[in-house]
């Protein structure tokens, strides 16, 4: 796309999307950190949808052009003359024909180049700011100077902060907990015992011996039934839930009879999700991206999963910059005491590299150029009970891998991320 042709999009956008705001005065709820903002935009959306009218988007649209386009309403299909037309068509019928516009509007905000968040703050008003995990090194990190200069970039996003805003910050990251206001209502999540909203340990739920889901109970606010999430497992479900009750307290609702809202709540798509897998076993789909904190938890998942064995698939993760060699080594000295590791990309062999140095067996590491050779070596080694997961960076597309193991290829559409013409293409 010409630089001018985007520059007048994204001028465009904000203008559209600052008179919708200007016009309809929604609730605006805004989600930073490294990982798991998607995950709370959902839980988010779940608890406040019950009772009211909320806008976000389908997908992650997190940078300066897809922020305007979730509060106008649009899909993400700018890159084309026809696809910009039919937005600029819809964002024209929110600022000028629209009566009923959503009450809330939920937004997923990244850094994920310098300057995005400064220009967001300029336009964009925020009544309450929810901050996920940041971490040491976030996403994103290669884009910036020193990690120190990425979490400074989110910190302006506290610039767009009303008077009146109230910020929810994760309490187990001390990153996170730097973008605490002491100008505005700060409520806490998370597992720590100074947390406001606060959980006891998850437990892995199972049937016929498959894990289904998860199982945890709040310590704060106590309610009497255990909270179930089936589809997925992980710290980044139990963090988004208790975000989305941080969300509650502080626009004065009690998370009391929510419990069972989470049950069937829409999971995204290639995020730790759970997929039957072929010969019987189980897939932990985690492809969508990665980075150091998110890698980490998902070891930490499979860890406590009980099954026939383990087996680890690791793709490369990118904009890491500096900070690459040392990250995946460091990444591959805590695939201590899975049957097998998989390696995918060029990176992916300090993987490998850490794993040896830790003591892991030479003969349980292999190594891939690409995720589809990964799976079509899956295929072929695979057994009932067999847990796999699955995770690399966006550009490594790990869904591929994923598809050739999955039980149900024939709905990968459905199933898988990155399952558009566009993403197809590539």
């Amino acid at each position: 796309m010409p630089l001018l042709y985007k520059d007048f999009i994204k001028k465009s956008l904000v203008y559209l999307a600052s008179k919708v705001l200007v016009t309809h005065k929604p609730y605006v709820i805004a989600i930073i950190g490294s990982v798991g903002k998607t995950t709370a935009r959902e839980a988010i959306y779940t608890v406040l949808s019950k009772k009211h009218s909320v806008r976000t988007s389908e997908k992650s649209l997190t940078t300066d052009i897809g922020v305007p386009l979730t509060i106008l309403g649009c899909p993400y299909s700018i890159s084309t003359f026809t696809g910009w037309v039919q937005n600029f068509s819809v964002a024209l019928r929110q600022v000028f024909f629209t009566k009923n516009y959503p009450q809330y509007v939920i937004l997923e905000i990244d850094g994920q180049a310098k300057g995005e968040i400064a220009r967001l703050v300029e336009w964009l008003s925020i009544d309450m700011l929810v901050v996920t995990t940041i971490g040491e090194i976030p996403a994103h990190v290669e884009h910036f100077e020193t990690p120190e200069s990425l979490r400074s970039e989110y910190a302006l996003i506290l610039k767009a902060l009303k008077e009146d805003s109230k910020v929810v910050v994760y309490e187990d990251d001390e990153y996170s907990r730097s973008l605490r206001s002491a100008l505005h209502l700060t409520i806490s999540y998370g597992s720590s015992e100074s947390a406001d909203i606060s959980n006891e340990d998850y437990i892995v739920v199972y049937e016929h011996v498959k894990p289904v889901g998860l199982s945890f109970q709040l310590k704060k606010p106590a309610l009497n039934e255990a909270v179930v999430v089936r589809g997925t497992l992980g710290m980044h479900a139990v963090n988004a839930i208790l975000a989305s009750m941080a969300v509650l307290q502080a626009l004065g609702e009690h998370p009391y009879s929510m419990n069972s809202l989470f049950e069937k709540m829409s999971l995204p798509l290639g995020r730790m999700k759970i997929l039957p897998g072929i010969k019987d076993s189980i897939i932990f789909d985690d492809s969508y991206n990665s980075s150091p904190v998110a890698v980490e938890e998902l070891i930490a998942v499979t860890k406590k999963v009980n099954s026939k064995r383990k087996i680890l698939v690791l793709g490369d993760m990118f904009e890491l910059g500096r900070f690459s060699t040392q990250v995946h080594r460091e990444i591959g000295r805590e695939c201590v005491g899975f049957d097998m590791l998989l390696c995918v990309g060029v990176r992916s062999r300090f993987i490998k590299e850490g794993a040896l140095e830790a003591g892991v067996l030479p003969e349980t590491i292999f190594h891939f150029d690409t995720a589809e050779k990964a799976g079509a070596y899956l295929q072929n080694i695979l057994e009932a009970g067999d847990f796999v997961a699955v995770k690399g960076s966006q550009n490594m597309r790990m869904e591929r891998c994923v598809e050739e193991i999955m039980l149900e290829p024939l709905k990968k559409e459905k199933l898988l991320v990155r399952q558009s013409e566009e993403w197809l293409g590539r």
